[in-house]
């Protein structure tokens, strides 16, 4: 394109000799890394890593997001020139469809990188030993990726899957810690809930079928704990996420499904009892006003 702009003709053909070779050579060395990604072997690669950076982004996958936004803006240079006239001259309908050519080989070729290295990622986060944990490193490399792709605009069709990949550790997560920190509520509203469920089917008494004593024990212990629980819950989301805003996120959604479990656990006795028949134990119960002003208590915190 300069040369056609300053209207040296002459050169042509070298410098498009030149073009193919290093178009070739890079060709290689892609497909070189893409066998290199498929063939590595996850032990050693995690091998030496600590449990802190076991769960933090791995350097390969850095490394990969790094080379990706580097090849998109060769891409990218390569597409406005191509849409830049020429003076003095134009291109040749053979240049034209080798061009498109190459570009769609490209693009072909960064596809089958990402598949490469979002599989390698699955197979690291395998040397783990917990599903919690996993899930853990599985969102932070899978933010990187994103958050890289999206500075630098690389493959959004690409983005489109590892978002897919990510909301699904990241719900995967959310419910993780429910349990975590109140499986004990958990396991009793859906007993109960199942249990007013089959009285209904079969009209008996909803008080025959649900376990009150275990309903009451855990609306006893979320009383006593939730504050401290909720404390917890937030330390964990700023130690596990490298990427701060995300992992306030990810708390957002665990306390939104604490909420509706809480709603859940008021429909429960509401089912179970009248209001003037409420036992001792159920007039216990949080109104969700005093969980949300916890809640923006924290997030003014933040």
């Amino acid at each position: 394109q300069v040369m056609k702009r300053r209207r040296i003709p002459c050169l042509d053909h070298y410098l498009k000799r030149i073009h193919d070779i290093l178009h070739s050579a890079l060709k290689a060395i892609l497909s070189a890394n893409v066998t290199s990604l498929l063939n590595a072997c996850p032990h050693s690669l995690m091998l030496h890593q600590s449990d802190d950076v076991r769960l933090h982004p791995h350097f390969v996958t850095r490394r990969f997001a790094e080379l990706a936004s580097a090849l998109e803006a060769i891409r990218a240079v390569r597409v406005r020139t191509k849409q830049t006239p020429a003076c003095g001259g134009h291109s040749g309908k053979g240049d034209e469809g080798d061009a498109e050519e190459e570009q769609l080989f490209d693009l072909a070729l960064m596809r089958e990188m990402l598949d490469a290295a979002l599989d390698l990622i699955v197979r690291l986060s395998q040397e783990i030993p917990t599903r919690r944990e996993r899930t853990i490193f599985l969102i932070n490399n899978y933010d990187l990726l994103l958050n890289i792709f999206h500075q630098r605009q690389v493959l959004p069709d690409g983005c489109t899957a590892i978002e897919k990949q990510l909301y699904e550790q990241i719900s995967f997560f959310a419910d993780e810690q429910l349990q975590r920190h109140f499986g004990t509520l958990l396991a009793a509203v859906i007993q109960a809930e199942e249990a007013l469920q089959q009285s209904g089917a079969e009209g008996k008494t909803a008080s025959d079928r649900v376990d009150v004593q275990q309903l009451e024990n855990a609306v006893v212990q979320f009383g006593a704990e939730w504050k401290q629980r909720l404390g917890e819950m937030h330390a964990e989301a700023v130690a596990a996420f490298s990427n701060f805003t995300n992992g306030m996120e990810i708390l957002k959604q665990t306390l939104t499904q604490l909420l509706l479990l809480h709603t859940r656990l008021h429909q429960v006795v509401g089912g179970l009892y009248s209001k003037p028949s409420l036992p001792p134990w159920a007039k216990q119960l949080l109104p969700t006003s005093a969980i949300l002003s916890e809640i923006r208590s924290l997030s003014r915190a933040l």
